[in-house]
């Protein structure tokens, strides 16, 4: 009998090879500015993983190299210059895939762009 996730679906096993198209879709989920009070700023994003089905969320939080900077300065004077062009990111859902059931996530992961992809927030 397979296991079977809280969804009622079957669970995929741990792989950590490349899901063909994985890095592409989480790519396109939009970055959100989830915290913008100094002295950090917090963008995220989430959505289903599309090798395992399970919800995942991926955090990136920096700390403006000038402390009061609003944050839309700080954007644009780090985009190029601090925050990185690319993240390393992993699918950290809280299903356990066999046989590797002691990892958290499905195994998945891949590097995807962040400071070109970053939104432009109205402060």
């Amino acid at each position: 009998m397979a296991d079977i996730n809280l969804n009622s679906k079957p669970v995929v096993p741990y792989r950590t090879t490349p899901f063909p198209g994985w890095d592409e879709e989480v790519a396109k989920w939009p970055w959100e500015l989830i915290h913008k009070d100094p002295p950090i700023v917090i963008w995220g994003k989430e959505g289903t993983c599309p090798y395992c089905g399970d919800h995942m969320s991926i955090i990136e939080a920096y700390r403006p190299i000038v402390p009061g900077l609003e944050v839309s300065r700080f954007i644009e004077a780090t985009r190029n210059n601090g925050i990185p062009e690319t993240v390393y990111v992993w699918c950290n859902c809280d299903v356990a895939h066999p046989p590797e059931a002691t990892h958290q996530g499905c195994g998945q992961h891949a590097r995807i762009p962040f400071g070109s992809a970053l939104p432009n927030p109205e402060l």
